[in-house]
């Protein structure tokens, strides 16, 4: 599903009401939006979008079919007692390599298939002949490319005890099955219908999330950003690598070795890569508050409370004080009023259906 232009998290780790971390902090009111944007067409945007189609029954089968599987058990094989090659077997294992236990190489409980290729190679194999209840040992060696470099190349043997050989079983679709799992249904039909109905209300939504995504990046798309406040790209830049480094080090990284593997970069080419980004969400941001100041749109206390509320039970928190908690009290009030703005551009565009 597509999303909204401008998200709380993307805001909030850009905002260009931030906090400054000790840096001198860039406020709307100290400059003039109209300096730096020229605005396009915001309210006049055509949507043309494909109208949402039916949830067929060959689907609503099919999704049935997909929750069943989810749903899937095992069970125990008690009629033979020698594991086979796509038997699922229930296993205890130990790792050692020259005879010192390993990380990550020691589980209890653990079920696999034979021949899923689910463990390195040769594992699998010498699991075939085995009896349940029954310990032994297997020699196996890493692949030289093995993703933990640590390993890659060695020797290692593992302890194994067969606990059980088991199958998948997948429930039935039955009244009894659906009383299980379904609130709402009691018969198969019942539940036909109740899956179909979520499916519907799911492609509805798909949609019209779409609508909204289309009219609000054309709205931005067709506004110029002529300028940036003086230090606004630069500040931004600076505040997000401080964010990087404090990450970086209560994972115990050095800033360099962390964007390398968070980022796939080296620390040198993070600037070049923030500026412009930063650019493009700095963009999104002046120009909503172009919008806003040209059509005058404000929110009332009692309507900016609401909208705090709201957003508070979206983030799990029980009331705007432990919203606060989590993002400061200026940077949700200004997230709140930027959504309201964005829903204008929605509702200001003219939308054009067609058929599938």
């Amino acid at each position: 599903m597509r999303k909204r232009v401008i998200s709380m998290a993307a805001f909030l780790a850009v905002a260009l009401l931030a906090a400054g971390c000790g840096k001198k902090e860039i406020k709307v009111a100290d400059y003039n939006v109209d300096d730096y944007v020229k605005l396009g067409d915001y309210k006049n945007i055509v949507v043309e979008y494909t109208k949402s189609f039916a949830v067929t029954d060959e689907e609503v089968e099919e999704q049935i079919k997909s929750i069943l599987q989810t749903n899937t058990t095992f069970e125990n094989i008690t009629n033979r007692d020698t594991a086979k090659e796509g038997d699922y077997v229930n296993i205890d294992y130990q790792g050692k390599i020259g005879g010192q236990a390993f990380q990550g190489g020691t589980a209890t409980g653990a079920d696999i298939q034979i021949g899923s290729g689910t463990f390195i190679p040769g594992f699998e194999d010498q699991l075939v002949g085995a009896k349940v209840g029954t310990t032994f040992d297997i020699n196996v060696k890493f692949p030289e490319n093995y993703k933990t470099t640590d390993l890659a190349g060695k020797d290692a043997v593992f302890t194994i005890t067969l606990n059980a050989i088991r199958k998948k079983v997948t429930p039935e679709l039955t009244d009894e099955y659906v009383q299980k799992v379904s609130t709402q249904s009691k018969t198969v039909k019942e539940y036909k219908a109740e899956i179909k109905k979520s499916m519907q209300q799911s492609r509805d939504s798909e949609v019209e999330e779409y609508r909204k995504y289309y009219a609000e990046s054309k709205a931005i798309e067709n506004a110029e950003v002529t300028s940036y406040p003086e230090g606004l790209i630069e500040k931004m830049v600076a505040d997000y690598k401080e964010t990087i480094e404090k990450v970086a080090k209560e994972a115990g990284k050095s800033f360099d070795d962390y964007v390398k593997e968070t980022f796939s970069l080296e620390s040198k080419e993070l600037d070049e890569k923030l500026t412009e980004y930063m650019k493009q969400t700095a963009k999104i941001n002046l120009v909503l508050e172009a919008i806003e100041k040209k059509e005058n749109i404000t929110m009332s206390d009692e309507e900016m409370e609401k909208a705090i509320l709201d957003y508070a039970k979206s983030q799990n928190c029980e009331t705007k004080e432990d919203l606060y908690k989590k993002f400061k009290e200026e940077e949700v009030k200004r997230y709140v009023k930027q959504v309201k703005v964005l829903d204008f551009i929605c509702e200001s565009a003219t939308i054009v259906e067609k058929q599938k």
